[in-house]
């Protein structure tokens, strides 16, 4: 006894557990005075646990032994403090996460110890002890597998606590209790077992995800309270709503994706069909509609149309789910949907859904014939749906039997009840005849009228819509084709491939269908399917050949060949189409080898100002496999094109003696591999005379009107209704922020553009686009009337230029949450101007600049036009010829000596301005007369801070405004502008290269200012010199 009366000195051995389980023994009856005890007491033997599971086992088996589980467990029935339950959870918690033993866990988890403490009545309006509480459940699903699964999941009783008492706090006010409960519920579903999948399943799926459905509409039903209160001063409650519903989206996606199984697919199906039939159709969809149209039981469930865009928007961004995503594509622009959907969107139940067949089958059933469809339900299903009543009381009567005949043991009694859900609906009993195509679609209607009115704000959700839909990599390609918002590119490919198909099968049709009656037509749907691109892969040689030689002779039948001229070219040779760079080495072919360096990019073209192909996260999925399996088809549809330019005796040729001069020229350009003199390296390189040696007769130059040098058909296949809205939007020039003039550039990208040498633009659409630039010009160009803002102007130009030519992160403008606040018009509101209208003179023109960049290069990408000639651009190359660390020669009176100081040593150099450029440039070591560009810097970008012409020695002090840091001796004076110090020898050297400086940066940007007017009167006097003349 005396033993145990000192506690021992080594804290880690069996001595001293032995001694804390004296003391929690003595301390079993919980009281005021020895709470404390009781606590500390916990936490060691815990500590002490986790240190014996690595290091010596006797320490777990005298645990076992004694049995102290169980005392931590008798000691929740009392009357305590909160500390002191706090402790049994966090220790019991510590134990789970730290024991690394199978044995170890597995008596943690057995005796139903962990199953009494779980159903343990807590008092949870203490915040604390629930979090406690809640990490202690997540941190038990994360140790489940088909093994200790059991020992929580009661088959026989059909009772899981662990799951069924974390369900209940799915919609917690907390964020952390909700995210616990989520990631609880998806680490059971991953569970691998059987009898628990059934379980979750037939009880609980139905029940659970019917309340997370009708929690997130009345999260949507919040987040409208918020808009319409709401003010940029407490603009974060909306954005941190918008959160936590997108966080719910996230959720119920790591559902979708679980798995490809049969019990998870279930899983995933009852989730879609609550989704679909309490929210998305019945309060999303419907909200689109007209609220006149609406009935006034209705109005109470609908948001407003700018939230429900937002929303759909979101989903579309989120799931990647092909039948749920496509279900929504059908009910929200396929033309003729089926009834099922309007059934939904008007007559949504009161009870959850329950539907033998998925909804997302019924209304989008995988057939591409969706107006041919006949589809019904098997005897098999029909039987199952007729029969699913009488089942589900079959089942309950069984269970309650079972219950009844179960012995009183604690393994064999439920301890967790569910909510009882009630009675459910069957979509297809109530509506009968579900699958009939309607004759119209309201939602596209309303989607259609609400692309066509002036407000910015629903505009703007619909073009955010079209967005998102257009980028859904899920989402099928002739549900867009029948809604009639399909890109031009999937048009091209489509039709190639018919033709393709057609010549390999002698002229017939893989589209074509017999005649007869309704069940006749289905089955020569199933018997003859539309060719997909997979069927493409399988094509042969001789038919692309063949269609390749028909396209080439067949180019242009109405104009006869003039006398003289040369014979068609020859077809191609033939080429594997699985290896990119087979067939496309011959002389001729290659567009890229016909044109100067300068002009490749015409042929392959980037978005210049950050328009169309930027996709911020989702970049690298741009190489996708359906993407790979589309580039065959592009090189082929090129080849004739070329062909055909070829063959046209009208077009001027350059001679093979030229072309191969001036590649001998570009490629002297881009080695460089002698020093050269400064000005024989600007006439080498200089630009000006390339359009006059080699001629694009198929690119008008800029500035001229696109109807004399350019012929653009009227034939181009695209989404003309939404094409022509946008178009109106742009042409009109309404006073819309950044944000929707940059989503609208971008849709009609995603619409229009296509990677043909060829305008994706037809004739009768040019002329909405050529009105929107050239008042996008005259309202910058007269911002420039006023030579004291030119200076500014010519910066806010430069900057935007510079951002313009980054891609725009189009998904995270899209989940941006300020677009739902009402308009600010002020810089004081602290919204970025992306999304506000200007404040200020200086903000209006800086919009204005933005708006003139996006969309000449909209302008320029769509009618394929060489941009090269823009000033900024040519600035930017002509500052790109000389490089730091280039060998140039120069001559005594292009330098001034001056001295830098890098660290402690002084170093020699010279001061030269080259045309545009300041260059600080050091001797050659090896080769006299010549020099190493040591500092590179656009004069446009430069200015003198400050002069110490009386300082000794003088010094002169530059600031740079460029990004990276120009010089090891440049401090940072703020973000990207550094200062240099140049030291001279006298004060005449100083005054010199200050009067030098000044001058030279005054010129340059003066005749920078000179061309942008240039340029910008340019296009403004061509067009209306076309106007006069018509």
């Amino acid at each position: 006894m005396i033993s145990w009366v000192f506690k021992p000195r080594k804290k880690f051995s069996l001595e001293n557990l032995k001694y804390l389980y004296q003391q929690l023994l003595k301390n079993l009856v919980v009281t005021k005075k020895n709470q404390n005890v009781v606590v500390e007491t916990l936490r060691q033997i815990a500590e002490l646990m986790i240190w014996g599971d690595k290091h010596n086992p006797s320490f777990f088996d005298f645990f076992c032994e004694k049995n102290i589980l169980k005392h931590c467990i008798e000691i929740l029935g009392q009357k305590c403090e909160k500390s002191v339950k706090v402790q049994v959870i966090q220790s019991l918690s510590i134990l789970l996460q730290n024991t690394h033993s199978e044995t170890a866990v597995f008596y943690l988890l057995s005796n139903n110890y962990i199953n009494d403490l779980i159903v343990h009545k807590f008092d949870f309006s203490d915040e604390g002890l629930l979090a406690y509480y809640i990490s202690f459940l997540k941190t038990l699903s994360l140790k489940l597998n088909p093994q200790t699964i059991q020992f929580f999941f009661n088959e026989k009783a059909q009772d899981f606590p662990l799951y069924t008492e974390a369900i209940k706090f799915f919609n917690h006010q907390e964020q952390m209790v909700r995210i616990a409960v989520r990631t609880l519920t998806l680490n059971v579903y991953k569970v691998d077992y059987e009898p628990c999948q059934n379980f979750i399943l037939n009880r609980s799926a139905v029940p659970y995800f019917s309340n997370l459905v009708h929690y997130i509409v009345d999260q949507a039903r919040n987040i409208q309270k918020l808009m319409d209160a709401s003010t940029y001063m407490n603009s974060k409650k909306v954005c941190e709503s918008v959160a936590n519903q997108i966080d719910l989206y996230y959720y119920i996606q790591d559902i979708f994706g679980l798995g490809k199984d049969f019990k998870k697919d279930a899983l995933g199906n009852t989730l879609m069909d609550q989704l679909l039939a309490h929210f998305v159709l019945p309060v999303l969809l419907a909200s689109l509609a007209p609220q006149e149209s609406q009935r006034q039981t209705r109005k109470k469930l609908l948001l407003s149309q700018k939230l429900a865009l937002f929303l759909l928007t979101q989903i579309l961004l989120v799931f990647q789910h092909e039948g749920f995503v496509n279900a929504i594509a059908t009910c929200l622009i396929h033309k003729q949907p089926p009834l099922l959907s309007k059934w939904l969107m008007h007559s949504s139940p009161g009870h959850p859904i329950k539907s033998p067949v998925p909804l997302t089958t019924l209304l989008y059933p995988k057939s591409k014939n969706h107006h041919r469809r006949r589809s019904r339900l098997s005897s098999k299903d029909r039987k199952a749906d007729e029969s699913s009543t009488s089942d589900e009381g079959k089942r309950r009567t069984q269970e309650q039997k079972m219950k009844k005949n179960l012995p009183r043991d604690m393994n064999l009694n439920a301890r967790s009840n569910l909510p009882d859900v009630g009675p459910v609906v069957s979509p297809i009993k109530a509506c009968p005849n579900y699958d009939e195509p309607l004759q119209s679609n309201e939602c596209r209607n309303a989607l259609m009228d609400l692309i066509h009115q002036g407000n910015e704000d629903v505009r703007y959700g619909v073009v955010t819509l079209f967005v998102a839909l257009l980028r859904n990599p899920v989402v099928n390609k002739e549900i867009l084709v029948a809604g009639g918002i399909c890109p031009q590119q999937h048009y091209r490919k489509r039709r190639l491939l018919q033709e393709l198909t057609s010549d390999n099968s002698g002229g017939h049709g893989a589209s074509e269908l017999s005649e007869g009656d309704d069940e006749d037509e289905d089955q020569n749907i199933v018997e003859k399917p539309s060719l997909g691109m997979e069927d493409f892969k399988v094509l042969n040689k001789d038919a692309i050949n063949l269609l390749l030689q028909r396209r080439t002779v067949d180019t242009d039948p109405d104009t006869p060949s003039p006398p003289g001229s040369a014979p068609p070219a020859p077809p191609p040779p033939a080429f594997d189409l699985n290896d990119p760079e087979d067939g496309l080495k011959s002389e001729g072919t290659d567009l890229k080898q016909k044109l100067p360096a300068g002009e490749n990019k015409v042929t392959d073209p980037e978005f210049p100002t950050g328009m169309g192909k930027g996709r911020g996260k989702d970049a690298d999925e741009g190489a996708s496999e359906v993407d790979r399996e589309h580039e065959a088809i592009e090189e082929v549809e090129k080849l004739p094109v070329q062909a055909a330019s070829e063959s046209n005796s009208g077009a001027p040729k350059v001679g093979q003696d030229e072309e191969e001069h001036l590649e001998e020229e570009h490629h002297a350009i881009r080695t460089q591999p002698e020093p050269q003199d400064l000005e024989s390296i600007a006439q080498s390189k200089s630009p000006t005379n390339t359009e006059d040696v080699h001629p694009n007769p198929t690119r008008p130059k800029p500035g001229s009107a696109l109807g004399r040098d350019i012929k653009i058909g009227n034939n181009l296949e695209y989404a003309n209704e939404v094409v022509d809205a946008l178009l109106d939007a742009l042409a009109t020039q309404p006073p819309y922020r950044l944000v929707t003039v940059q989503m609208v550039i971008d849709l009609l990208g995603e619409l229009v553009l296509d990677h043909t040498p060829n305008p994706c633009l037809n004739a009768r659409d040019v002329p909405k686009l050529e009105r929107a630039y050239r008042l996008a010009a005259k309202d910058v160009a007269k911002r420039f009337t006023n030579k004291d803002d030119h200076d500014a102007l010519l910066n806010n130009f430069q900057t935007c230029f510079k951002d313009m030519s980054r891609p725009i992160d189009i998904e995270e403008l899209l989940v941006n949450a300020l677009t739902l606040l009402p308009l600010a018009t002020n810089a004081m509101s602290g919204i970025p101007l992306q999304f506000r209208r200007p404040s200020g003179r200086m903000e209006a023109a800086k919009k204005a600049i933005q708006v003139y960049l996006l969309l000449r290069g909209l302008r320029y990408k769509l009618l394929k036009i060489d941009d090269s000639e823009f000033p900024l651009t040519k600035a930017y190359r002509e500052e790109e010829k000389i490089q730091k660390q280039q060998q140039i020669q120069i001559s005594d009176q292009d330098a001034i000596p001056c001295v830098i100081i890098v660290g402690k040593r002084r170093e020699r150099h010279f001061l030269v301005v080259h045309r545009t450029l300041l260059l600080v440039v050091q001797h050659h070591p090896t080769r006299a007369g010549y020099a190493l560009v040591k500092v590179v810097v656009p004069l446009r970008v430069q200015e003198v801070q400050r002069v110490n012409s009386s300082a000794s020695p003088p010094n002169l002090s530059i600031l740079l405004h460029v990004g990276p840091k120009p010089h090891p001796s440049c401090r940072p004076q703020s973000a990207g502008v550094w200062a240099l110090n140049l030291e001279f020898e006298g004060v005449e050297d100083c005054n010199n290269a200050n009067q030098h400086l000044k001058l030279s940066r005054e010129k340059a940007r003066v005749n920078l200012i000179k061309q942008l007017l240039i340029s910008l009167s340019e296009h403004i006097d061509s067009e209306e010199e076309k106007e006069n003349e018509d």
